[in-house]
Order: structure tokens, then C-alpha cells, then sequence
């Protein structure tokens, strides 16, 4: 589905299927996260971040480098948390994981981490 969306725009896309060594639950469904940019990039990691008792959503959170002509590598995190109204401890348990993922990746440039 997403090589078929970015078909014929010059864009490098990952998707977390790239880095994770299983499918999770519903992923044929609901497809999962992808990083997408006009740069090329490898792929560093896919944080699973999935709450337990709550199978039905498959995202990982996906962290890329990107490298910026003449600016250095670019650390590009797209998060994803808990979106259920009773999951504010795990919310807060995945921002502290997501923080610990720009730790281990961080580069010179500021991190981007953006979510939907």
C-alpha cells in the first residue's frame, strides 16, 4: 500500500516492518508506521510500544537518521503512544521511552520527533 501511495515521487520511505523481526497483531489491517522524507535515510530502530491487553493496535514507534547535505545526520523519530482514554500511565511510560530511544540515536542536529 505505501509503495503503491509513493509511487513515482523521488521519496525514501522505511517502514517499521523493515527493522521488526515479527508482525504484530492487526498489522495487515491497520499497516503500521513509516518514515517517509525527500533524503535518504536508514533505518535505527522500531520501539514497540504496545500496551498490554490492547492487541488491536500494531504501531511501533520508528526512529531514522537522515543525512542533510553540508548540515550532519538528522535524527527523525515518529512516535506513537497510547491513545485510549484510561492510558495516561502508559503514555507517560512511553515518552519516557521514546526520550531514551533520542539517547541512544542522538546526533549534532536536533531531533525531530513528531506523531500523529
Amino acid at each position: 500500500m505505501l509503495e503503491r501511495l509513493l509511487e513515482g515521487l523521488s521519496l525514501h520511505w522505511r517502514h517499521q516492518a523493515d527493522l521488526q523481526e515479527f508482525s504484530p497483531p492487526f498489522s495487515d489491517r491497520y499497516g503500521g508506521s513509516a518514515a517517509v522524507t525527500r533524503w535518504p535515510h536508514r533505518p535505527v530502530e522500531a520501539l514497540d510500544l504496545r500496551v498490554v491487553g490492547v492487541i488491536d493496535v500494531p504501531w511501533a514507534t520508528l526512529a531514522v537518521v537522515a543525512e542533510l547535505s553540508r548540515l550532519g545526520e538528522l535524527l527523525f523519530i515518529g512516535a506513537t503512544t497510547a491513545w485510549r482514554l484510561g492510558a495516561e500511565a502508559a503514555r507517560e511510560r512511553q515518552a519516557m521511552a521514546i526520550a531514551d530511544l533520542d539517547m541512544r540515536h542522538r546526533r549534532d542536529l536536533p531531533t525531530i520527533i513528531a506523531g500523529d
